[in-house]
């Protein structure tokens, strides 16, 4: 029998894509647990106290992220305590929406020359992007990950089935929509996502589908709601803001275009790569923002293949004001936060040089993407040496007491008891606004009391 050669380099383009994640990747699984959040979660999976029912019918305060628990419990059946376990899995998550994206890709681009290799090129941007990896190695950060899993399952659903939504397609867009918000509300602008697509495709879709796919991602947004009791609100207790913004509405429009425009500095320019980011360089970022939309009015008025995926852009990056604004997370900036927002970037690049094709060479392009594998891959061996990681976090935000409690944990786990009261000290000289912070902070002075109080026994029996 004659072999398909379409079929195979197909075959071809996904064994690259698989062989180069796990390629930069691989060296995730001797990371072990994070001092900071990892280990909380495995506090609660080892406890025994989680239900089913509890993490779908009783929401937390600040978070209801049911399937990422889930995913977590499942790890913990097969994995036990090993955290080599856990990081395969985010692993092969972040493989998964690689691969989405690909074929998302390929439905944007459609059957032009070359399709295939410039979706490639879109997904390998993504999957070895810099700035993707804390969310694949932080197994706590497994909410993106499976946040972006079913968002990108839902943008393949409705992007290759809105000319035909049947009861099958209407199923999986609702059921896509909801795990994806039950991974992470990050995805709650899905709806309005599909309804901005909805009319850009007016003429070549039918209204009744447009209606059709828009109902089934609202109505998983409304279940989504009324199962967490409503949106996500901000901390009750005043002090536990990360980031001081003025009450004037100028301030705010400042702190949130500033906030975009490093986040979109971040996904051209990831470094300095950190964990823990508590200031950005105001109005230098608000330039960025500025200059941004106007390449991205250029953008949209030249090219419509381009439109799509700025929508997506644009509004991918609105959650991450939540974090800034509303103050859930330990830090107002993440890298985290743009791992669906890199799929979106990644998406823009891969049509950009499409579109461009004649003018950027396949080569070059394909050369500067995997370029990206060496800064990725180096990150992620940082992440494997704990009080390395925490000097380099500690060094890159000196003035946020928080991230010295991590570094403190690793000492004592070193038995660098000295070093470990020291970090505890600076911390609380410094400040630990959330009480989160302050209560981890208790714990770990407890720790290295404790410790103390072993030595001196020994010391005293050593004592002539």
């Amino acid at each position: 029998m004659r072999e398909d050669p379409a079929k195979n380099r197909h075959n071809l383009t996904l064994l690259i894509i698989t062989v180069l994640v796990f390629g930069v990747y691989l060296t995730a699984l001797k990371a072990g647990f994070l001092a900071m959040d990892d280990v909380s979660v495995m506090r609660l999976i080892q406890s025994g106290k989680v239900s089913i029912h509890g993490l779908i019918f009783s929401p937390g305060n600040d978070y209801y992220r049911p399937l990422t628990i889930l995913s977590y419990l499942a790890d913990f059946s097969l994995f036990g305590s090993n955290p080599a376990g856990f990081h395969l899995t985010n692993i092969l998550i972040h493989l998964g929406n690689a691969l989405l994206l690909y074929y998302l890709a390929m439905s944007l681009m459609g059957k032009d020359r070359g399709s295939k290799i410039y979706s490639m090129l879109a997904a390998l941007l993504f999957a070895l992007h810099p700035i993707n990896s804390e969310a694949v190695v932080w197994i706590s950060a497994r909410t993106d990950l499976l946040c972006c899993f079913f968002a990108l399952i839902c943008l393949n659903i409705f992007i290759r089935r809105s000319r035909d939504v049947t009861p099958l397609v209407f199923l999986g867009l609702f059921l896509s929509c909801l795990c994806s918000l039950a991974s992470k509300e990050s995805s709650l602008f899905l709806p309005l996502l599909a309804l901005l697509y909805f009319i850009l495709e007016r003429n070549n879709v039918p209204l009744k589908n447009a209606i059709a796919a828009c109902s089934a991602l609202g109505i998983a947004a409304i279940v989504y709601l009324l199962l967490r009791k409503g949106l996500p609100v901000a901390s009750t207790t005043a002090n536990e803001t990360t980031i001081a913004t003025g009450s004037h509405p100028v301030h705010f429009f400042i702190d949130g275009a500033a906030a975009l425009g490093f986040y979109l500095r971040k996904l051209f320019y990831p470094f300095p790569l950190s964990i823990a980011i508590t200031e950005i360089p105001t109005y230098l970022c608000l330039f960025l923002f500025l200059l941004c939309c106007g390449a991205a009015a250029i953008l949209w008025k030249k090219s419509s293949s381009l439109r799509f995926p700025l929508l997506f852009l644009a509004l991918s990056l609105i959650p991450p004001l939540g974090v800034l604004f509303l103050s859930f997370a330990w830090t107002p900036y993440a890298e985290r936060y743009l791992y669906i927002p890199s799929a979106a970037f990644a998406l823009c690049c891969g049509i950009l040089i499409h579109r461009y094709r004649e003018k950027v060479p396949q080569f070059i392009a394909a050369s500067c993407i995997a370029l990206l594998a060496i800064p990725t891959a180096y990150r992620v061996s940082q992440w494997t040496n704990p009080i390395p990681f925490w000097q380099d976090a500690v060094e890159k935000s000196p003035r946020f007491g928080t991230v010295r409690l991590p570094l403190a944990a690793v000492y004592l786990e070193a038995g660098r008891n000295a070093d470990a009261e020291r970090s505890l000290r600076q911390a609380d000289n410094l400040g630990l606004p959330r009480k989160s912070a302050r209560d981890f902070s208790h714990e770990l002075w407890k720790l290295l009391d404790s410790r103390r109080k072993l030595t001196r026994p020994a010391e005293s029996a050593m004592s002539p």
